[in-house]
Order: C-alpha cells, then structure tokens, then sequence
C-alpha cells in the first residue's frame, strides 16, 4: 500500500507529452488512453491529503525500529520518556509465553490473558504513564489500549462490553500512529529474529489483526503509514506530526490552557 501526500492531475497537454514520448506509456497497466482525459474538465485538478502517520502495529511493523529512532533524535530537545506495554511482568511471565509460543490455545481463555495485560496497562499508566506526566514529560508508548482492542476484537469478542470499560479508564493519546504492513512482510521479519524464529503464527489471526487495527485507527482518528514505504520517508512524517503536536502543546502550556 502506498500513501500519498497529494496529487495533481495532469492537463490535456502533459498527458499528450506522456502518451508521445514515455516509453511507459502502454505497458500492461493500461492499453488505451484509459485514465487519460478523465478529469479533461479540471473541475478536480489537484488533491491534498493529510500527513499520514500511525496508529499502531503488529509484531514485525517496524513500530519499535521507528519508536527509537526517534527517542533518540528528538530527546535531545524534548524532555521525553519512552516506554512500553504490556510491560515486562506481563510479557515474561509464564503464562503468557506458554500461550504465545504454543500453537495449542485450547488450554485458554484469551480473555483471561487480556483481562491480566488489562490490568498490566491500569497499573502503569497510574504509577508510570501519569507521573511522568505530571512531571511535564512528554511519553512515547510503544502499543497502548488500542492492541488490546484489535486483539480481543479480532479473537471474536468485540462485543463484550468490558473490554470498553477498561479502554475508557486509559488516558487518551495526543496522537496515536499504526504502523501498517502486509501479513507476509510482518511474519518475515519475525522469522528473522534469533528468539522468535520458531515461534507459532496463527496466519489467519494476523489477517484479521490487522483488519481490526486497520478500522480502530479509523474509528479514532489515528494517523497511519505504511511500511512499504521506504523507512526515511516514514520516519520523516512520523517525526514532523510529533514535533507539530508537541510544539502545539507547549504552547497551550505557556498560554494555561493546557
């Protein structure tokens, strides 16, 4: 998938130029002037979009190679605090990876595993998240609520209202960006890390993950990118939308309307 900043649509004359001289102009894509001539009116002659960023992103998104590269360039001008969820007591413990490394969940209620990650995320945003809050930091989270939504949701259990009443005891995020990547990709990346090489993937599940973050991100106006694109340029837009808010919010500060 590749997101685009904008785009204008060519005149009668720059289409003939193309249709003369590119030595593209009639591969297999097209074999007529089709679409060429199909805003002949220019009653749309150019179309801008806004900057795309992410949400959120599955296992081998490239969310975390992103996250840190930009902790590391922004942080020598922004007091911030990086940090992570589920945190390390929920991820290590022995119940989680004997659920995450078998391909046997029948032994599971995934809901049960939820509601320990849920109160994981209760506990941390009140002794980690808020405090440095209230410290005047500014906090990166690598995954928040949202993955719980998309994981509960894509698992069959979207209905069930708790899952709601937990996400609405979170503090909301200024911004929130999804990392978007082909199943495929996500899954090879994955493979190649030395720890993870031989850990069970259930490929139909990460289908519907990511339908299910693809339509959170939607739902709640979170900002998207894709991971087919080169990493610079989506670092590039991740980078200019944080350094937009952040500045946004420190003026508000300085003016008390914070």
């Amino acid at each position: 998938m590749v997101y685009l900043s904008g785009f204008r649509f060519p005149d009668r004359a720059q289409e003939a130029n193309y249709m003369a001289f590119s030595p593209r102009a009639r591969q297999t894509c097209y074999d007529s002037y089709y679409p060429f001539g199909l805003f002949e009116g220019r009653t749309l002659p150019e179309l801008d979009f806004l900057e795309i960023t992410i949400l959120y992103g599955g296992n081998g998104s490239g969310k975390t190679t992103l996250i840190n590269r930009l902790v590391d360039e922004l942080g020598a001008d922004y007091p911030l605090f990086l940090t992570k969820q589920p945190t390390p007591a929920v991820r290590e413990s022995a119940i989680f990876r004997t659920y995450m490394d078998s391909p046997d969940h029948s032994a599971f209620d995934y809901r049960s595993l939820s509601l320990l990650a849920a109160s994981d995320r209760v506990q941390h945003v009140s002794k980690v998240i808020e405090p440095r809050l209230q410290q005047g930091m500014i906090v990166i989270s690598d995954r928040y609520f949202y993955s719980c939504l998309a994981n509960l949701r894509a698992r069959g259990y979207g209905d069930d209202q708790w899952i709601y009443e937990i996400a609405g005891c979170m503090i909301r995020p200024n911004l929130a960006f999804f990392v978007d990547t082909s199943v495929g990709s996500a899954v090879a990346r994955v493979r190649a890390r030395k720890e993870e090489k031989d850990r069970y993937i259930d490929l139909a599940l990460q289908y519907r993950l990511r339908a299910e973050y693809q339509e959170i991100c939607r739902l709640n106006g979170g900002i998207a990118v894709s991971s087919a694109m080169p990493l610079e340029d989506t670092y590039r837009i991740v980078k200019k939308q944080v350094r937009k808010e952040i500045e946004r919010w420190k003026t508000e500060k300085k003016s008390g309307t914070f």
